[in-house]
């Protein structure tokens, strides 16, 4: 959940992968989920299983749950996650729906994850996750492409006359991958706006389970037994074991 101090200006944004700020297109949006490095990897993981033989056509993907220390990200705690496998030989552009869809759906179980503890943190839903992961994802499939300008980024001055005019983050539960829009000037009678997403950040249909893949419950019971007694643990949330590694069974060979 993002701050009130990770606030910054729309134009520092670029190159950065922390920070929080407000856009005009796409509401708020946590510089850290638009990171693309974690769809990339699932995007990735789809690539590959969609080229492997009947038996390797599984995968895990899991997001870890991350807090930002003193502008670096720190990685630990869990992963929130589910083997998947694809049931289907995929075009390219299925490939993309179908980790669009299982994207989707890993950001779903991790803010319910994150809402469940919510005793401790209302970082669950926040205003600007969701959103923010489809962004990620969108620059992940696509480099290149200017995603954070498209949605306008505001100053900092705005941005913090949205916060203290219509509350945290946090307090503005958000739980569809649509933007919440607020008006950015001081004086102006509407109020939050549950808007759709802009074109350019929906152009790729999401797969739900069905037909091209399907989420398992735990690991393929095909495993070796030496997999599993390296992995005991299969519910969705993965324990870290350090700042980049995870207890998952090995790639058979």
């Amino acid at each position: 959940m993002s701050e009130y101090t990770d606030i910054i200006d729309g134009i520092q944004a670029y190159g950065r992968n922390y920070g929080l700020i407000y856009t005009r297109k796409c509401g708020w949006i946590d510089l850290g989920h638009a990171n693309p490095q974690g769809a990339s990897t699932l995007y990735r993981k789809v690539q590959e299983a969609n080229g492997a033989g009947i038996l390797r056509r599984w995968f895990f993907y899991g997001q870890p749950m991350r807090k930002r220390i003193f502008g670096s990200q720190w990685w630990g705690g869990l992963d929130v996650g589910s083997y998947y496998n694809l049931d289907a030989q995929l075009t390219p552009d299925q490939v993309k729906s179908v980790a669009l869809g299982i994207f989707m759906d890993v950001s779903t179980m991790t803010e319910n994850f994150q809402l469940s503890l919510s005793r401790f943190t209302d970082s669950g839903f926040s205003a600007e996750d969701l959103v923010s992961n489809v962004l990620g994802f969108y620059r992940a499939v696509n480099p290149g492409y200017p995603y954070i300008a498209l949605c306008e980024p505001v100053s900092l001055r705005e941005a913090q006359h949205v916060w203290n005019t219509y509350g945290a983050v946090g307090s503005n539960k958000n739980m569809n991958f649509r933007p919440y829009l607020y008006p950015t000037s001081p004086g102006s009678e509407q109020g939050l706006v549950s808007a759709s997403l802009p074109r350019f950040l929906d152009t790729i249909i999401p797969e739900a389970p069905g037909a091209l893949y399907s989420r398992l419950s735990g690991p393929p019971p095909f495993l070796p037994k030496l997999e599993h007694k390296e992995a005991p643990n299969y519910s969705p949330w993965r324990r870290r074991q350090g700042p980049m590694q995870s207890l998952r069974p090995k790639k058979l060979p």
